[in-house]
């Protein structure tokens, strides 16, 4: 993508909701609009790290700075993950 940082779109729990995890950090989309995506752990801990795409998909914009640990993750055989914590 755009910047430089290795996005990787991964799916989590029965549902299969996306998100996109960096450095194990996992950002979640918080709106209808696929352009913006925050920290997964945004409202219970106040993240401010963010992610901001184009119309087109690259990447414009990040904050990777986060205001606690990363969750943990198990990851199966056939490529799914599932939330530890």
């Amino acid at each position: 993508m755009g910047i430089g940082v290795h996005i990787e779109r991964i799916c989590v729990g029965k549902q299969r909701k996306q998100l996109i995890m960096i450095s194990n950090y996992t950002f979640a989309r918080t709106t209808t609009d696929d352009r913006y995506w925050n920290c997964s752990k945004k409202y219970s801990t106040k993240c401010p790290a963010k992610l901001r795409f184009s119309d087109s998909g690259a990447l414009l914009h990040y904050e990777l700075e986060h205001n606690h640990e990363p969750p943990s993750y198990f990851k199966t055989k056939a490529g799914h993950y599932v939330k530890l914590s």
